[in-house]
């Protein structure tokens, strides 16, 4: 790996970066690393994500309806973020919650057969689930980017 930067007055020498990461910058302002440069993955705050931990890659969306109920806690174990979605036909005045740890993110009421939703996303290790009150539900459809 190496880099180039604008030097300031003498800059030959070494630094170290980070956890000892040796760092040469020769005189004509060239940094280089010897050897190979892993990035590992975020850990603590102020980490860096690698690409592989970025939100949405390599997730797709998956149909979870069979394997969803409404009262259910669930655990997200996957190791990165997911988005879940729930939506159902309300029969009559009631809404929908999604929560998680416990706590409401996102809340919907309707009546009279419309649909409604509620999505959000999952932080690793947290966990969700659907809540309704009132009224009367239909038509249940629960999907997931994972």
């Amino acid at each position: 790996m190496s880099m180039k930067f604008t030097p300031v007055g003498d800059t030959k020498g070494h630094l170290q970066v980070g956890s000892g990461l040796p760092v040469e910058i020769d005189t004509a302002g060239n940094l280089s690393t010897p050897g190979n440069v892993r990035a590992a993955p975020a850990t603590a705050d102020g980490d860096v994500v690698t690409f592989e931990q970025a939100f949405g890659v390599g997730q797709t969306w998956q149909n979870v309806t069979d394997s969803r109920a409404v009262g259910v806690t669930y655990t997200n174990l996957t190791g990165k973020t997911i988005w879940v979605h729930a939506s159902a036909a309300i029969q009559s005045d009631g809404f929908i919650q999604l929560l998680t740890n416990g706590v409401v993110v996102d809340r919907a009421q309707n009546t009279d057969g419309r649909r409604s939703s509620v999505t959000g996303p999952i932080p690793p290790g947290e966990t969700y689930s659907f809540l309704t009150q009132f009224g009367t539900f239909s038509e249940w459809y629960f999907s997931e980017l994972r």
